[in-house]
């Protein structure tokens, strides 16, 4: 029942909106997703530990593996993000 009537004032203001506004909504969700992304790409790099003798072996392959690949795509990917938001 609740849910009937949650759809039914969603399909009447999405009626009642104009292009313009759906136009400026879709944009601000596309702002936030954006933003969204470009943090969670950076959330990694305080997690993992920093090495600072590379002649030393890794503590594990995975952990080695997934830090070699995120500091290769995450400036890129930022960058992605970034010219996104213009």
């Amino acid at each position: 029942m609740a849910r009937k009537q949650h759809r039914k004032v969603h399909e009447i203001i999405v009626v009642q909106m104009s292009s313009l506004e759906r136009s400026a909504s879709a944009g601000l969700v596309a702002l936030v997703t954006s933003d969204l992304l470009f943090c969670a790409v950076g959330l990694p790099q305080l997690v993992i530990p920093e090495r600072w003798n590379p002649a030393m072996p890794p503590d594990s392959v995975q952990l080695a593996r997934f830090r070699f690949y995120y500091e290769l795509y995450r400036g890129p990917l930022h960058n992605v993000f970034l010219s996104l938001q213009d």
